[in-house]
């Protein structure tokens, strides 16, 4: 799914002064918290839904339906005086990242007993309305314009401090494909595992960790989203009771004492998520969203539950899997070998994406080349293209929390350098290292490639592949490709060959490349080369492969195997929870 662009309206822009968070704070103290937490959630649960299905028009919709009962008169005289001309799918009133926001002071500053119910007291509604325009101003920390100023000396600082402030709502409002999400997890740790054998048994230490089956946590976790997933618009408006499950039946066909350790993980009381988000924490408020990522299920009364935002289920046969399996680990040795394990599978599923397209006669791939004098391994994969050599990286793993959420500039570029950046093991470092020992203008200097002829190769274009999509954002990718043209020019290269800047490609654009691919519509080497020649001016890959599919008249496709993939995976937990195949279902 390609990332979206849309704005939200502020109150300084409306009443021409920025809001204070007592203002907010004194409207959620008289309301009641329960309440007030469920139709915040309900809000949540149809702008998540929205996003997943991305239909502007429903879109639309959906803005008008929240406006008509959020917005007082007053306030919205002044939204249609300010915004005349705006689409309401464009500047949208009401977001993920606001709403959250709200939510998670909801539950710290609401009152546990008594206040005024916003779902039946319209003005209590309506103020709660105030309120989430209000906070639509406190997403950018006080002072945080300056950091982002044109006029800012460093331009690396300046891409850093923005990437800060824009990164979590980057998280929130581009999901990664459903179908995708569940292949890949499946086959990491499926076919991948069993080819590899890594240093971690992933599946067997969480079942001992957890006493639940990696197949049955995930299985459970995909069987509620897809209970959101299906519910339509039109639906979940005519019954808003729908966005609630019974904890204690919904999974009735699985074992009680499964379900018992599943909802032990996933799901936090009201109470036990408040006492959380009173902690102190050196993280933005607006930017950490940890404790809903850990437990997106909120119990809301003793048969009534809700999810607090489908997106947080998603992750969770995503990223968020990776930290499901971590927070499940007793000891640091075993965390040390989880992110090796699973750094390992991930390239191997990359690796897997790349093979059968890329083994034509025009291009051909060669999965973990190795250096012919020691064997040691040289890049994750290669790309022989004509005369071009695609040389890449895969790097499955994740920054940590305090540098994605504490707007601490430093915190991001050292745990960037240490992942993916200059430092030896990451990936700008490996890259322009071994691009160095590979393309030397020395002869006594130059390391040969096992299966691969480098000598003649003209032209190298650089590429990661990523995860982490604070990495794979366009901001963060600009940094990246300056600290490898930095660490480049501390290489000795021929001057016979020209190396292209980095190409930073998120797993999930790989994904929706490979059926182009495989049909023979574009080929590896057309496509990346359009891209590497826009060098700094490179806009985000989606964009760009827009204009591409517009000027190479392709025609629209899906991975039929990925689509097949998903299809048995989805019919096996349909099978499970519901006794028939998804298939018969239809």
């Amino acid at each position: 799914m390609s990332p979206t662009k849309r704005t939200f309206p502020t109150w300084e822009e409306l009443y021409g002064r920025r809001p204070k968070f007592d203002e907010i704070k004194e409207v959620l103290s008289q309301l009641n918290r329960l309440q007030t937490v469920l139709l915040l959630s309900q809000v949540s649960i149809h702008l998540a839904l929205d996003r997943f299905h991305n239909d502007s028009k429903h879109s639309a919709n959906l803005q008008g339906f929240l406006i008509s009962n959020l917005i007082p008169d007053d306030l919205l005289d002044r939204l249609k005086k300010r915004y005349p001309l705006e689409r309401l799918e464009v500047r949208t009133c009401f977001h993920r990242w606001q709403v959250l926001t709200l939510l998670k002071w909801a539950l710290v500053e609401c009152p546990a007993t008594g206040g005024a119910d916003p779902d039946k007291d319209q003005e209590a509604k309506y103020n709660l309305g105030r309120s989430l325009v209000m906070t639509n101003d406190l997403l950018m920390t006080q002072g945080g314009t300056e950091a982002i100023s044109r006029s800012r000396v460093s331009e690396k600082r300046r891409m850093i401090a923005l990437q800060l402030q824009l990164g979590s709502t980057f998280e929130l409002n581009n999901p990664p494909s459903i179908e995708a999400s569940l292949v890949r997890t499946d086959m990491m740790f499926g076919e991948v595992a069993r080819k590899v054998s890594p240093p971690l048994d992933v599946k067997a230490v969480f079942a001992a960790r957890t006493g639940l089956q990696l197949d049955t946590y995930v299985d459970m976790v995909f069987g509620l989203l897809t209970y959101y997933l299906t519910q339509s618009q039109k639906e979940l408006i005519e019954d808003p009771g729908k966005v609630l499950f019974n904890p204690e039946t919904f999974f009735r066909i699985v074992p009680g004492e499964d379900v018992r350790r599943f909802l032990s993980m996933e799901l936090g009381t009201i109470d036990e998520t408040g006492s959380h988000l009173r902690q102190p924490s050196a993280l933005k408020p607006q930017h950490d969203f940890i404790a809903f990522r850990k437990k997106p299920l909120l119990q809301l009364g003793q048969m009534s539950a809700i999810c607090i935002n489908p997106g947080f289920l998603q992750e969770k046969v995503e990223s968020g899997l990776f930290w499901s399996i971590f927070n499940s680990l007793a000891t640091k040795k075993e965390r040390d070998l989880l992110f090796q394990t699973w750094g390992m599978l991930f390239e191997e599923y990359v690796s897997w994406l790349l093979a059968e397209p890329l083994q034509g006669k025009a291009e051909r791939y060669i999965p973990f080349p190795k250096f012919t004098d020691n064997d040691d391994e040289a890049f994750d994969g290669v790309v022989v293209s004509e005369d071009k050599l695609f040389v890449m990286e895969y790097k499955g793993g994740f920054l940590k929390a305090e540098a994605k959420y504490a707007e601490n500039e430093n915190e991001l570029i050292d745990d960037l350098r240490l992942k993916f950046g200059t430092d030896p093991r990451a990936g700008v470092g490996q890259l322009a290292r071994k691009i160095g020992q590979v393309f030397n203008a020395k002869d006594s200097q130059r390391r040969k490639l096992r299966d691969v002829d480098s000598s003649t190769a003209t032209l190298i274009v650089p590429v990661m592949v990523v995860q982490e999509p604070f990495v794979s954002s366009h901001i963060t990718s600009i940094y990246l490709r300056g600290e490898f043209r930095s660490a480049l020019r501390l290489q000795d290269v021929s001057k016979r060959v020209l190396c292209t800047g980095l190409q930073i490609l998120d797993v999930g654009e790989i994904e929706g490349l490979r059926p182009y691919l495989r049909s023979g519509q574009c080929t590896f080497g057309d496509c990346l080369m359009g891209w590497a020649r826009l060098g700094d001016k490179a806009v985000p890959f989606h964009e760009y492969f827009a204009a591409y599919f517009r000027e190479k008249r392709l025609t629209a496709i899906s991975d039929s195997e990925i689509a097949t993939r998903a299809r048995k995976i989805l019919d096996r937990i349909s099978t499970r929870f519901f006794g028939h195949p998804l298939t018969q279902a239809d």
